[in-house]
């Protein structure tokens, strides 16, 4: 014989309420300014998570993990799977580029099987002295590849703000580089040994329907 558990209608209210609270809470804990950063202290390494000491090396590498553990949880969070289906469309291609000193390509990546779904532009120079496989020096920035590079050739990419959550196109304005910057197709330009893959880091984001990057 099978009995129902009955719940009483307050019993029901008082979990209700506690499911919005802790769904309140999580929302308001997230803060996107540093300045409103509290006071804290950083856990000694060389301490595990109950306070005792690690006193030799069998016991920092159970030290070790808890410190990732940290990293994961409340720094970079965790390493998502990689994706079941990945393509590539190399939709660029200069083979004089930066004065004929480099081969620059534009490729697009799909993180899906869809088209319109997660994707990148990436932008790879290559010397074009070189007759042989090279070293690809991978570099990130935030604000777009167009704006680490002299080059009017690059792709303008879709620049998403962290705290209104807004998308738009860079403008042509934020093509160059600041006063006082390095050019980073030096490497590429100058440098016959290796080669410059360039990454727009905020590019890649879940939920995105056009992923950016140039």
């Amino acid at each position: 014989m099978s009995h129902t558990r009955k719940h009483h209608p307050l019993q029901l209210l008082l979990a209700a309420l506690l499911v919005c609270g802790w769904t309140a809470a999580r929302a308001q804990s997230t803060n996107y300014d540093e300045l409103k950063v509290g006071a804290y202290t950083l856990p000694d390494p060389l301490r595990f998570s109950n306070g005792k000491p690690v006193q030799n090396a069998r016991q920092w590498k159970r030290r070790r993990k808890q410190i990732l553990t940290l990293f994961a949880t409340q720094v970079y969070g965790h390493n998502p799977e990689a994706p079941k289906h990945t393509s590539y469309d190399v939709f660029e291609v200069d083979k004089n580029a930066l004065g004929g000193k480099a081969i620059r390509k534009q490729v697009t990546v799909f993180f899906s099987s869809r088209k319109d779904g997660p994707k990148e532009d990436v932008l790879l120079y290559l010397p074009a002295a070189a007759h042989n496989p090279v070293s690809v020096i991978l570099t990130l920035n935030f604000s777009g590849n167009q704006s680490v590079v002299n080059d009017p050739a690059v792709k303008l990419p879709t620049i998403w703000n962290g705290k209104t959550h807004l998308k738009r196109v860079a403008s042509e304005e934020s093509r160059g580089l600041p006063h006082g910057s390095s050019d980073a197709t030096g490497s590429a330009g100058e440098v016959n040994g290796g080669g410059l893959f360039l990454g727009f880091s905020a590019s890649v984001l879940s939920g995105w329907p056009v992923v950016v990057g140039s």
